[in-house]
């Protein structure tokens, strides 16, 4: 049985599931998935915003050890996640999730970008100073 400690991350776990992928190995910092190749992705953990009922979303920056790529992955509202992402896909962003609401589904949208490593750099900085 899962454990943890919102509905929302259960359901996402058993999506990773369903696209065969699976936890390896967590720690701290890092952690490990098995992807649906059947290869291990390694990550580390470079910062993370947990969510707060103010701002309506969590999100981590991370980095794939095995290729350096930064991600920074976002959950959370549709209402909040739609401002974050490109204006050409907002309209069918939000006409899928009423959909979804009007079947009386709860919805929960995630996205990511990819950053260089000067801008996370940057970013690291500013945030440790505040």
């Amino acid at each position: 049985m899962l454990q943890a400690s919102s509905p929302d991350e259960i359901a996402l776990v058993k999506f990773g599931y369903l696209l065969n992928m699976k936890l390896h190995e967590r720690g701290r910092v890092n952690c490990a998935l098995k992807n649906f190749s059947g290869n291990i992705e390694n990550y580390e953990t470079l910062a993370s915003f947990p969510f707060t009922s103010e701002s309506k979303k969590m999100g981590i920056l991370i980095k794939n050890l095995n290729t350096g790529t930064i991600i920074y992955i976002v959950k959370g509202a549709e209402i909040v996640v739609e401002n974050m992402i490109k204006p050409a896909v907002r309209p069918s962003l939000m006409e899928i999730c009423e959909t979804l609401a009007m079947d009386g589904l709860r919805t929960l949208v995630f996205a990511q970008k990819v950053v260089t490593q000067v801008q996370a750099e940057e970013f690291l900085q500013k945030l440790w100073k505040a």
